[in-house]
């Protein structure tokens, strides 16, 4: 239903003179069991009688399944590589093979960085703030130190988003340089809950965000 929504929300924001976009839902799992729920959104309605089958909205998404379980190949470009990367990894139980993974996730954003060098930053800002919003065993200094392991790049793109003692999982500084931080994340399409947690603005506040980007365009 999470997904009929967005279908709907998307199509709510084209104009009546334009034909609606066909949309593919996508679901993104990472939980620790392989999922086993049913992708067709009528299998959650009681039983249909034949004659009224064509008046209930029906639709089914794909499930892309990050489980440990599922033994998913990663594929994509560097930046949505380190993105699905984190997603996969981030529930890991064992310390040391998340560890694992945020490094291959580091050298992914090291080997972008040259080329997208802005979007690169913004999106390891989002990386390191889910990591230290999730994991309670993993600390600003800890992620430091990986930085500094990697070499010059990478520590400097960990310099301009200021991480020396500033990450505890939300975003510490001025409001405008929160607001400014939530305009970004709206382009890269977080939800305003996940942007909420990470800047500590209010979803009404997120939302005016929301229509201000919209009303520029």
């Amino acid at each position: 239903m999470q997904l009929l929504k967005y279908i709907i929300k998307i199509w709510e924001h084209k104009t009546t003179k334009e034909k609606l976009p066909i949309i593919i839902p996508i679901l993104i799992y990472h939980g620790k069991n392989k999922w086993n729920i049913s992708t067709k959104l009528s299998d959650y309605i009681e039983e249909i009688p034949e004659p009224i089958k064509k008046y209930i909205p029906d639709y089914e998404y794909e499930i892309y399944d990050l489980s440990p379980k599922s033994g998913i190949e990663i594929t994509g470009n560097l930046l949505l590589k380190s993105i699905i990367e984190i997603l996969k990894s981030i529930k890991t139980e064992n310390k040391k093979t998340f560890i694992e993974s945020y490094i291959k996730i580091c050298d992914l954003l090291e080997k972008n960085e040259i080329t997208e060098k802005e979007k690169t930053i913004m999106w390891f800002k989002i990386i390191i703030f889910y990591i230290l919003s999730i994991r309670d065993d993993i600390t600003p200094n800890e992620l430091i130190e990986i930085q500094k392991q990697r070499g010059e790049e990478i520590m400097s793109i960990a310099d301009k988003i200021k991480l020396e003692g500033k990450l505890e999982g939300k975003i510490e500084g001025k409001l405008e340089e929160k607001i400014e931080t939530a305009k970004k994340m709206i382009k890269a399409n977080l939800t305003t809950t996940q942007i909420s947690h990470f800047t500590g603005l209010t979803i009404k506040e997120i939302h005016q965000l929301e229509k201000q980007l919209k009303n520029n365009q």
